[in-house]
């Protein structure tokens, strides 16, 4: 475990120095061949020739009595829920599968779903929280779209209903949407009612692209609710800050032109013609429960999964969370807008 450890350093080492000679415009053959290196080391841990590698290293440098330790406890496990989102939390004691209901119940909020016959969902998950508005809503027809295909897979495994479809596709190019059969399905002008997408708008190329094509789904006097990721005012406050937003840009997927204020978020709603917009910073019960749970998690399981890489991730987003809500850098919005009746 120290060679991982040490390993891991010598990478974010490598990554610094690649940045510097970015920065400094030194020769590039340097830059590729650091670069290769970080992205092969991180390919190697991720491996099963990794496990194998270290299951040799254990065989010869440890002694030769075998330690099962906890690893059976993976066939144990029952996995009931697949919910993704950053959750609504407003207690250290609430569970995972607790914090993302509530803030899925919190972004439709305003869509008056009790009056509606038709959503679409875009950025799904596992199905979990399209599956959980049926429940709560038998009235409501549900088309998600998202994509990623294994959560494609996981969603209609896990679910079948006729008020559920859930499709594959780009969420800002309806005609890239497939259903089960890989069949195009046809979008119509004011097919739906409401439109939610919660916890992944921030992803979609581009965001402001999606919208239009969103208003123009929505019938007259429907609904949009959108759980979102925006920059605060401290994403410019300093050059540190403004490397840490491009730096979540490139790590987390995002296009830059996605990350945007409050008020230019409000207006690029209002351009393409909702009306009663109303952007809410919701970032106090998200981003700090969030990074503590994670890590509440992490002191729960590291005796059943105590392989450090495999926490690595969540450790440093944990990190990362408690840095932007800190700093202001990142914030966690409700954004809802209705298209006007007439």
């Amino acid at each position: 475990m120290q060679v991982m450890q040490y390993a891991f350093k010598l990478a974010v080492i490598s990554l610094g120095l690649v940045l510097i000679a970015i920065y400094y415009h030194l020769d590039y053959s340097h830059v590729v061949t650091f670069g290769c290196g970080i992205v092969f080391a991180a390919l190697v841990v991720e491996s099963a020739f990794f496990d194998v590698l270290r299951g040799i290293i254990e065989y010869l440098f440890t002694p030769s009595t075998y330690n099962y330790g906890l690893d059976h406890a993976v066939l144990n496990a029952r996995v009931d829920s697949l919910w993704l989102n950053m959750g609504l939390w407003t207690s250290d004691e609430m569970s995972f599968q607790e914090a993302t209901q509530g803030l899925l119940r919190k972004v439709v909020e305003s869509l008056n779903l009790k009056k509606a016959h038709t959503l679409v969902d875009f950025g799904y998950g596992c199905g979990d929280q399209d599956n959980w508005l049926s429940t709560n809503y038998p009235n409501l027809s549900i088309t998600g779209v998202t994509l990623e295909p294994s959560h494609v897979s996981a969603a209609r495994s896990r679910f079948r209903s006729p008020n559920l479809s859930f499709l594959i596709g780009d969420a800002a190019d309806p005609s890239t949407w497939r259903d089960e059969y890989k069949s195009a399905v046809p979008v119509k002008p004011e097919q739906f009612d409401a439109a939610l997408s919660l916890d992944s708008a921030y992803h979609y190329n581009t965001r402001k692209a999606w919208l239009a094509i969103t208003y123009g789904m929505l019938r007259k006097g429907g609904r949009l609710a959108i759980g979102d990721i925006i920059i605060g005012p401290g994403a410019q406050s300093s050059f540190w800050n403004r490397c840490v937003v491009n730096l979540f840009c490139i790590l987390a997927g995002v296009p830059m032109d996605n990350l945007i204020s409050e008020d230019v978020y409000k207006r690029n709603l209002e351009d393409v013609g909702f009306v009663e917009v109303q952007v809410v910073n919701i970032s106090d019960q998200v981003l700090p429960g969030m990074s503590k749970f994670l890590m509440r998690h992490k002191g729960y399981m590291e005796n059943v999964v105590s392989i450090p890489y495999r926490w690595r991730r969540y450790e440093s987003l944990s990190g990362f969370l408690a840095f932007v809500y800190g700093k202001d850098i990142l914030r966690f919005v409700v954004a809802t807008g209705r298209r006007p009746s007439a």
